[in-house]
């Protein structure tokens, strides 16, 4: 599932800038599974986790899917894959408008490219 959600650190600076976390997928930290070396897991939101109201759980932020980010994003928006541009980093989210420069983000996956494009267009000044 981590090829189709932003990172976890992107994720959580989209909570922070104000993303809607009604997502189909969420980033949820349960302390019990921690101790077992697994600090953060991706889980659908639509399902109600046995452990949904427990204090076990002491860390949450939306996983959004490229389709959920897109639709926060302007239609001048394209997602494209660039690997002979950059190997490591794939996608390019690639805006352009005629009141601003152009912008081009590369990423890992294609839905952190669009979220990396969304937390640019979102900066507070």
């Amino acid at each position: 599932m981590e090829k189709h959600v932003p990172t976890l650190e992107t994720s959580q600076k989209l909570k922070e800038a104000g993303f809607p976390q009604e997502t189909f997928t969420s980033w949820v930290h349960h302390i019990s599974v921690s101790s077992r070396g697994i600090d953060w897991g991706i889980v659908p939101t639509n399902i109600p986790l046995p452990f949904e109201n427990d204090s076990l759980i002491d860390g949450y932020c939306a996983a959004p899917l490229l389709t959920e980010i897109l639709e926060q994003l302007p239609k001048t928006t394209a997602i494209m894959h660039a690997s002979k541009v950059h190997d490591d980093e794939p996608w390019e989210a690639y805006f352009v408008s005629g009141s601003r420069k152009a912008l081009r983000l590369y990423a890992i996956n294609p839905a952190e490219a669009a979220a990396l494009l969304w937390l640019e267009l979102n900066k507070k000044d």
